[in-house]
């Protein structure tokens, strides 16, 4: 009775662990917080993703020197993406004490030669290091004699055979009764005839292809007409759209920015232009007034805006807004009249 008794608890913990989990996962807002601007031709956005009082992180940035990614987890702190110029810095030392060592080390053959005259660690007299050069020259002519009368009996056997069928040409030209210019002409005609014969062809073919085509995707157009009207007149179809607007309305609502803010200083070298888009601002002015500062330039070429919003992001109230459709009847219906509709326009 008594391991019975701890076999129980340990269940109850485990599953009450669980459900704490649960509830943190759901109930815990994923807080994100978004900042850029752009000026010169510069961009400059850095974003913010934290939850738990920032003890988990993702922060993005990307700005002149590139994109970066920082991951945080309570006290450890990792790079995913590191922009290209960051990268170039902090490999750069490497790369030029690598330069410099290969510059100081000699060849392989001087090194060699070095060991064996016994000058190890100290340059060697100049008649030794013309002696070398002149080695090696005269190893290099060597090697390219014998390259190149390999490649000269390998050409040989093709020559032999291109002069035999050239032969074999002019025999055939210089029969008795040969004419070339008529030969000629009339093997021009028949190529002719039967390129243009092929290119009639083709283009038959094509045309009645397009015309089936037409034909097809006429009557499916037709037959999904008829399904899909028969679909959107169900009662059902009709009371999940309604329900499904008014939740995603919810659900947008709560992921949207509780704080937003804003300027933008825009101009055009063209007056008349600029004095447009301040015409075609003003009419949405109301809904962008509380949050946006348009300042318009006239006579100049100017890009400038700056972006500031945050907010938060909620799983279990998303969950809980999609509740209301996944418990409707109607909804499952739907499912059903969609697997009809496809059977109907297969």
């Amino acid at each position: 009775m008594i391991l019975l008794k701890i076999i129980g608890f340990l269940l109850l913990a485990v599953i009450a662990l669980m459900l704490l989990v649960i509830a943190a996962v759901l109930c815990t807002p994923l807080r994100y917080r978004v900042q850029g601007g752009y000026a010169d031709h510069i961009p400059d956005i850095r974003a913010k993703f934290s939850i738990w009082f920032s003890s988990i992180a993702a922060y993005v940035s990307f700005t002149e020197e590139g994109l970066s990614v920082q991951l945080r987890f309570f006290f450890l702190r990792r790079d995913l993406v590191k922009s290209k110029v960051i990268k170039e810095r902090t490999g750069g030392a490497a790369f030029i004490r690598d330069q410099a060592d290969a510059a100081n080390t000699p060849p392989e053959g001087l090194a060699d030669s070095a060991a064996n005259t016994g000058f190890e660690g100290k340059s060697p007299p100049v008649s030794e290091l013309n002696q070398a050069e002149n080695i090696i020259i005269q190893s290099n002519k060597k090697l390219e004699g014998t390259v190149m009368s390999g490649l000269q009996n390998e050409v040989r056997p093709e020559k032999e055979e291109i002069t035999k069928y050239e032969r074999k040409n002019e025999t055939s030209e210089d029969a008795p009764g040969y004419n070339k210019h008529e030969e000629s002409e009339k093997n021009a005609g028949a190529g002719f005839l039967n390129k243009l014969r092929q290119r009639l062809k083709d283009i038959w073919d094509k045309l009645i292809s397009l015309i089936n085509r037409f034909k097809n995707l006429y009557q499916s157009l037709k037959r999904g007409k008829k399904a899909v009207g028969w679909f959107l007149d169900q009662p059902s179809t009709k009371h999940t759209l309604t329900v499904v607007k008014r939740q995603s309305l919810k659900i947008v609502k709560s992921i949207l920015p509780r704080k937003l803010t804003g300027k933008l200083r825009l101009g055009f070298e063209n007056p008349e232009m600029m004095g447009r888009l301040c015409s075609i601002g003003g009419m949405f002015y109301p809904m962008y007034s509380k949050h946006f500062t348009f300042t318009p330039v006239f006579g100049e070429q100017v890009t400038e805006c700056e972006c500031y919003f945050r907010g938060r992001v909620i799983l279990g109230a998303i969950l809980l807004h999609l509740l209301p459709v996944v418990l409707m009847r109607d909804f499952y219906r739907v499912l059903k009249n969609l697997k009809r509709l496809r059977n109907k326009l297969s």
